[in-house]
């Protein structure tokens, strides 16, 4: 079980460091989407 939870950790890890790079790359798009639902 052990085994299974760090490959589970590691893949959680890795899936957010992946969506905090797009986050950080499309931040100019994410802002225009915000104040789209905003005005909506």
């Amino acid at each position: 079980m052990d085994i299974i939870f760090a490959i589970g950790l590691l893949l959680i890890m890795s899936w957010w460091t992946k969506v905090f790079l797009n986050h950080m790359k499309f931040t100019p798009k994410a802002k225009i989407k915000d104040k789209k639902i905003d005005s909506q």
